[in-house]
């Protein structure tokens, strides 16, 4: 008797749990709604860092010595960044932001901000006293820049390191500037004066004085509030650390492939998504021969929702999307891939079947 209820009780406690592995654990798929390719008599693609998509969709891609500005459609717009040329000119571009239907663009040297219309007309700009050499442009919030600044030390040799970021502004005059004492930690490789990350930074905007943070490659994210001058911890637990594994060193590019060779696992949590009114986690839990990736769903106040898997396309590597350009936006994914044949294109997808609870 005893033997056929424990039986019984087994059976109903796997049906539970496959019922309820299959309530969490859906599938979400991509679908591909535009891509762009180079165009040579107008830009390429070689080697982007910023991508911002602003909320009408306007896009802007910060690519080597371009500044990249296409319609909600995907249609180029213009190419604006100039350099040597007088008012306007760039040289080091360290971050984009879309406000009120103008992109401010922050150049790190000499440390400016200029300002552009959505046609990629040059309207202004503003000099900052500061050398800025080594910040980059969070936000612009109550008049005022914001930045993260790192710092490094220097040694002889090789080390694993961490560095101090602090979170610093100035006003629109580029001329009042102050410390905000906030802080955290970053880990860091360095070798001969190059600097490699060992965790990169993801942060995802709740408004313009709101920011989700990952600093540390740990399943943690913190707060941050402009207005309140606070950075909390809202979601914190321990998590299986994904190893590195020798054969994904093979399918990437010598850039790439240096990135990796000082990490011995991915960062916990790979990117941090805002849609709609929930935070979406893409963690380092992933199934290789599926492409999918495991997504975690929390509430604004960090109380945990449930979880699905995004299934990628095959061009993505899931254990770079730290590293990837990508955004989301509107519910769309605007990411960068890279073909068979080595062609470089920006993709944006519209994502379908997401559960109802995930919205």
């Amino acid at each position: 008797m005893k033997k056929i209820v424990l039986y019984f009780f087994m059976v109903i406690t796997n049906i539970l749990f496959t019922y309820g592995n299959n309530q969490n654990y859906s599938v979400v798929s991509l679908k591909e709604k535009f891509t762009i390719q180079d165009k040579p008599e107008l830009f390429y693609f070689k080697f982007s860092r910023y991508l911002v998509v602003d909320k009408k969709g306007y896009i802007c891609v910060k690519d080597y010595d371009q500044l990249l500005l296409f319609s909600p459609e995907g249609e180029f717009i213009k190419n604006i960044f100039k350099k040597g040329q007088g008012p306007g000119e760039m040289s080091d571009i360290c971050g984009i932001y879309p406000e009120q239907e103008k992109i401010i663009a922050f150049n790190r040297a000499p440390s400016k901000f200029l300002k552009f219309n959505y046609s990629g007309k040059f309207e202004s700009e503003s000099s900052i006293l500061l050398n800025l050499i080594k910040a980059n442009f969070l936000t612009f919030y109550n008049n005022r820049f914001y930045f993260f600044i790192e710092s490094y030390r220097n040694i002889e040799g090789e080390a694993t390191l961490n560095t101090k970021v602090r979170l610093f502004s100035i006003d629109e005059e580029g001329e009042n500037s102050r410390d905000e004492n906030i802080y955290f930690n970053k880990k860091y490789f360095l070798s001969r004066n190059i600097v490699l990350n060992i965790n990169f930074i993801q942060i995802a905007r709740k408004n313009n004085n709101s920011f989700y943070i990952s600093n540390n490659g740990n399943y943690e994210v913190k707060l941050l509030d402009l207005q309140k001058k606070e950075l909390s911890i809202l979601i914190k637990k321990d998590y299986k650390k994904v190893k590195i594994k020798k054969s994904w060193r093979k399918i990437l590019n010598p850039g790439q492939n240096s990135r990796l060779y000082i990490r011995k696992t991915i960062d916990d949590i790979q990117r941090i998504w805002i849609y709609n009114d929930k935070i979406w986690l893409l963690t380092s839990t992933f199934i290789e021969k599926k492409n999918l990736i495991k997504v975690d769903v929390y509430s604004m106040k960090g109380k945990y929702g449930g979880s699905f898997y995004l299934r990628m396309s095959d061009n993505t590597h899931l254990f770079m999307l730290s590293y990837n350009p990508m955004t989301f936006s509107n519910g769309l994914l605007y990411i960068y891939e890279e073909t068979e044949e080595g062609i470089s294109r920006l993709v944006c997808y519209k994502l379908e079947n997401i559960p109802p609870w995930a919205l």
